[in-house]
């Protein structure tokens, strides 16, 4: 019953299951909120938006990634929280955490890091990703962290996980890389009626042109 992400901090959301590898080989299984840049271009800064706890949740993990040859890419995370044991959604590139989850991840064990390399147009950056698990209450409205801000990722993600519902159907469930993708919902469906008809109201992206830059909308959250 709150909105996480001001309507004045992003332009359009792209549904689920956009394709654009690397990093999205399959097709995403989450929502990508694109934040807004300052000038309102493409070019700019991206605008520093703070993050807000959508209900009374329990943040369940948090992940760190961290940049290990390259200052150019600011420290990013993922925070994964539930409302019930049945019910999980996840936020992902939240540049700065609030000091309540900063904390709580600093204090928690690692559970599992991973190291890797994603190779960008300046060259190749090794990556450290190191997940910790947390039994965190926030409140609704709290404060969860920062998105945007200067030359950092320019999307929020947000996907959820609902165990309540029948089984997506999949064409080669043997290659499912999430156990947990046969229960993917639009996480839109969740909000009071007001609020996610707001949202919607977003759904889409742009297509460019060599004349002009128009917003194509999405008749569905994606699938």
């Amino acid at each position: 019953t709150t909105l996480p992400l001001s309507l004045d901090s992003f332009t359009t959301i792209d549904p689920r299951g956009l394709l654009s590898p690397t990093a999205h080989v399959f097709p995403s299984p989450h929502l990508y909120f694109r934040l807004k840049r300052e000038g309102g271009g493409f070019k700019g800064p991206i605008v520093k938006s703070s993050l807000y706890a959508p209900a009374d949740i329990t943040i369940t993990k948090i992940s760190l990634i961290h940049a290990t040859n390259s200052l150019e890419f600011a420290d990013d995370s993922a925070v994964h929280f539930a409302l019930c044991s049945e019910f999980k959604a996840y936020f992902d590139h939240v540049v700065g955490l609030a000091p309540k989850l900063q904390q709580a991840y600093d204090a928690a064990s690692v559970d599992r890091c991973d190291e890797y390399t994603l190779t960008y147009k300046s060259g190749p950056v090794d990556w450290k990703k190191c997940d910790k698990n947390v039994n965190l209450k926030v409140s609704e409205g709290e404060l969860i962290g920062y998105v945007g801000g200067g030359e950092v990722v320019e999307v929020l993600d947000l996907g959820a996980y609902d165990s309540r519902i029948e089984p997506n159907n999949y064409a080669s469930p043997k290659r499912l890389f999430r156990t947990e993708l046969p229960y993917n919902v639009c996480p839109l469906d969740y909000f009071s009626q007001n609020l996610s008809d707001l949202y919607r109201s977003r759904l889409g992206g742009y297509a460019y042109s060599w004349t002009s830059n128009t917003i194509i909308s999405s008749p569905t959250c994606g699938k």
